[in-house]
């Protein structure tokens, strides 16, 4: 039960952070479908670049994409438990090699609602198994970036939502408690108007500003 309640969450999560960017209303189809089969091609690549790397497994891609690719992700299931320590590496790994793979890709390129991408336009999210099983109700279950920030969440919903126990760090601190340059995944910020809504570029060359 706790882990279905779990499970409902993370669905509940993917709405929150892309229902604004979902909408595929007055997109000519033809855009559509290329930009489709690229982001596509794009991503299977990387995941089994990842998976095989790292010993994931690909649970699926995310991504707005409503007229242009305004955000990307992917979620992978780790079948072993990891401390937040070791989380935290993997992710900003994953989050600079698919931050680099989409910015490299210069087919893909004209469709991005800015370039360079940044890294608040991107998800990585990592579900955590104890082998084929839920982890203990102490242990981290999820671990995900989101906007400009890391959160891992425990096992136990309870303890992640209703007693708010879920540990969240900016990506700059996450860099430094991981040792990592945070030039590996910049830029970090993409461009926002005052109200925190993407801002519509009529080029994909605009320079990116950190957020006030």
């Amino acid at each position: 039960m706790k882990y279905l309640l779990l499970s409902l969450c993370c669905s509940l999560l993917f709405l929150t952070l892309y229902a604004s960017d979902n909408s595929y209303f007055g997109r000519d189809p033809e855009h559509y479908k290329e930009g489709n089969k690229l982001i596509n091609e794009m991503f299977r690549e990387y995941a089994e670049r990842v998976c095989k790397q790292y010993d994931l497994k690909c649970e699926g891609d995310m991504g707005g994409f409503p007229g242009q690719i305004q955000s990307l992700g992917g979620v992978f299931g780790v079948k072993r438990l990891l401390a937040v320590d070791e989380l935290r590496i993997l992710i900003l790994k994953l989050l600079a090699d698919f931050q680099d793979t989409i910015n490299r890709n210069e087919k893909i390129r004209p469709f991005l609602a800015e370039y360079p991408f940044a890294a608040d336009r991107i998800t990585i999210m990592l579900r955590i198994y104890d082998g084929n099983k839920r982890p203990s109700p102490d242990e981290i279950s999820l671990a995900f970036s989101s906007r400009d920030h890391i959160s891992y969440c425990y096992s136990d919903p309870k303890k992640s939502i209703f007693e708010d126990k879920k540990i969240q760090e900016p990506f700059e601190e996450a860099c430094e408690k991981a040792g990592i340059d945070v030039a590996t995944i910049s830029p970090i910020y993409s461009l926002y108007d005052d109200t925190g809504r993407f801002l519509k570029t009529e080029k994909n060359d605009n320079p990116t500003t950190k957020k006030k």
